[in-house]
């Protein structure tokens, strides 16, 4: 767990120096806190920041619902906007539409022990090619870019 906390860390702060470049007062919500990650004041926008590397191997994001038994993920957030990045690019969408990809396409739930994790998670295993399809923006992993 330790190992994939730190990935997860790290996949914040770069993602963090990428968002200051135009969003000078943006702010990194540090600690265990399920709504956000980030908070860009002059746009009024929270953004959750997920990694997911794994998904170039499985084609699929996966979108959390339950962790260690209780709520997490698509449920608990209060993010504008979910920004999934494979390593490759930054996916940027809308809670609502990860939503609606999930039931129009009848995605059902899965339960896995996640890598690093000790317990058994519920979550939707998202293809990414639908929230490439869908993204309000895609842009390269490696950018200088924050749009709004």
């Amino acid at each position: 767990m330790e190992e994939q906390f730190l990935i997860g860390l790290q996949e914040e702060k770069s993602f963090y120096g990428i968002i200051r470049k135009q969003c000078p007062h943006a702010v990194r919500i540090e600690g265990n806190f399920k709504e956000y990650d980030f908070y860009l004041p002059t746009l009024d926008q929270k953004i959750e920041l997920k990694s997911d590397r794994k998904s170039n191997h499985t084609g699929n994001f996966v979108v959390e619902t339950y962790h260690y038994g209780k709520p997490s993920g698509i449920i608990t957030t209060t993010a504008d906007f979910w920004v999934f990045t494979d390593g490759i690019f930054y996916y940027w969408i809308t809670p609502k539409k990860i939503k609606e990809i999930i039931l129009v396409e009848g995605i059902r739930q899965a339960r896995f022990v996640g890598n690093g994790d000790t317990v058994q998670k519920r979550a939707y295993l998202v293809p990414k090619i639908r929230i490439s399809e869908n993204a309000d923006r895609v842009i390269p992993y490696k950018t200088d870019k924050c749009e709004k």
